[in-house]
């Protein structure tokens, strides 16, 4: 067994799509050369803007997608190298958790027939046996057993996510890829369910890899944040070294959009010019330099990539100028 759960190794994954009125079809970079080690127990949380790659790189984490290029190990096993029966019982192991959790259900199943679905299909009970699991996974998650009768539409989001991590649970997994696991719940349930997550993973010894947009939520429940822009890794750290010491001005900026619960605070909120660059044709040099504000922002910037290097202890950042600590940012808001 690999001290290590998961490993990616310069992972890419590229789609081919078809251009709309021209018939051509081009290449989107969603995942580009992305390395990253998972260790067991741990929480790590990948955040970035929308269509920074975060949900196609766990999504190859879990084997749902073939990574262009690059491996993914689990638990030191190369997922592309093993047989279709052994790759079936290793994906017991490793469980999604959606954000759109209703898309993910057959609305014709009862929540009980939902939860007792992989119970069946891997073999690990069935008839009274599969029922008593039901039961204990519903409970676990902090919903009453006769909640098994009802039909997802019967159901309030917050409820529905609880049984989608029950779902999950029922296979006795060691990981689970959460993917915005309560972006969609209000305010006071999204309390609720990350409390559920911090108590599943105590109690299971759990491994989760976090993707997420809401930095606040981040900060609660991550060990480790590994910040995506336009498909690419551009800083990895501890929760700590990450939110206190950001070395890229990408993570600075999303940092300043974390709001503060002081109406008398000012604010210094950094809000980036323009749109991300699209991911058929990235820019050359850094990816984020036709954004950026770092005040030694140069020629260097647009044509030479800069790589994610080792910048303090366990923190790693892909800036040309990440050695020194970032300068104070400029308040445009």
């Amino acid at each position: 067994m690999s001290d290590t759960l998961l490993q990616l190794a310069h992972v890419s994954k590229h789609f081919r799509v078809r251009e709309r009125g021209l018939g051509q079809r081009r290449t989107v970079q969603a995942v580009r050369n992305v390395s990253l080690e998972v260790e067991p127990g741990e929480t790590v949380a990948l955040v970035g803007e929308s269509g920074s790659g975060k949900s196609t790189l766990g999504r190859v984490a879990i084997g749902l997608l073939t990574p262009t290029s690059g491996t993914v190990a689990f638990d030191g096993r190369a997922l592309s190298s093993l047989p279709r029966p052994e790759l079936r019982r290793l994906r017991r192991r490793m469980q999604p958790v959606f954000q759109d959790v209703e898309g993910s259900m057959n609305p014709r199943l009862t929540v009980g027939a939902t939860v007792r679905e992989g119970l069946l299909v891997h073999g690990l009970a069935r008839g009274q046996a599969a029922d008593a699991r039901v039961t204990r996974l519903l409970t676990e998650v902090g919903l009453d057993p006769s909640y098994a009768r009802r039909y997802p539409h019967e159901l309030s989001g917050g409820q529905r996510q609880r049984v989608s991590l029950a779902r999950a649970l029922a296979v006795e997994p060691a990981f689970l890829m959460l993917d915005e696991p309560v972006s969609a719940l209000d305010v006071s349930v999204r309390a609720q369910v990350l409390a559920l997550l911090l108590e599943l993973r105590e109690a299971r010894g759990l491994t989760y890899l976090l993707i997420a947009h809401d930095l606040a939520l981040v900060r609660a429940i991550a060990d480790r944040v590994a910040v995506m822009y336009l498909g690419e890794l551009v800083e990895l750290g501890s929760e700590r070294a990450v939110y206190d010491d950001p070395r890229h001005p990408y993570t600075a900026a999303l940092l300043s959009a974390i709001p503060v619960p002081d109406p008398r605070a000012r604010s210094s909120r950094i809000v980036l010019p323009g749109e991300p660059p699209s991911a058929v044709a990235p820019p050359p040099g850094c990816p984020f330099h036709p954004r950026c504000f770092h005040p030694e922002r140069g020629a260097r910037c647009a044509a030479e990539r800069p790589t994610l290097r080792l910048v303090a202890a366990g923190h790693l950042a892909a800036c040309h100028f990440a050695d020194a600590p970032m300068p104070t940012p400029p308040e445009v808001s």
